[in-house]
């Protein structure tokens, strides 16, 4: 029993560099902004549509934060047409992985 208990110990202590690299190699890629009017969230993609007639569409993961004015909020509670910006990564596959999708919280101040 006490092998097994420090197998386990050095398994996890040999899988914490390999988790941190990984960690690591998704911060080093080069993060891409895309703005438009959101036209669906689901379980699985953020979809906007960029241009007139022109949609692009995000990988949706457990990663995918939704922000609005500095605070995090649940994706689905979203209204299609509204302003969003989304920034992402280029995966393995081509596909783009949505990090930070990002609220376009109008200015109300006085102009001046």
């Amino acid at each position: 029993m006490r092998y097994f208990a420090a197998s386990i110990a050095l398994l996890a202590l040999l899988a914490l560099p390999l988790a941190a690299e990984a960690e690591k190699e998704k911060k080093d890629q080069a993060l891409v902004n895309f703005a438009g009017a959101l036209k669906r969230v689901t379980k699985k993609e953020v979809i906007i549509e960029t241009e007139a007639n022109n949609e692009m569409t995000f990988v949706r993961t457990k990663r995918t934060r939704f922000v609005s004015g500095g605070r995090t909020m649940d994706g689905a509670s979203l209204p299609s047409g509204i302003t969003v910006s989304v920034e992402g990564f280029e995966k393995l596959n081509r596909e783009i992985e949505a990090v930070t999708v990002t609220v376009a919280v109008p200015d109300h101040s006085p102009n001046m």
